[in-house]
């Protein structure tokens, strides 16, 4: 991924939003299994990273998001 995803989300619904303009509106997940990967991740919305968004579009299920 080389576009920057700075945007410091605090909220799942922020978070949620970010993964779906990621996923160019077509996301994967609902917002409750975003929040569950966000908490297997270790991570709080505030910490999500372009290293936490590219771990989640590199999935198996998310190859029809351009990474």
């Amino acid at each position: 991924m080389t576009s920057t995803t700075t945007a410091s989300s605090t909220t799942s619904t922020e978070a949620y939003e970010v993964y779906r303009r990621l996923c160019g509106g077509a996301p994967v997940l609902t917002e409750g299994e975003l929040r569950v990967e966000i908490r297997a991740a270790g991570l709080r919305y505030e910490e999500l990273d372009d290293t936490f968004w590219d771990a989640v579009l590199r999935r198996p299920d998310h190859r029809h998001v351009a990474v």
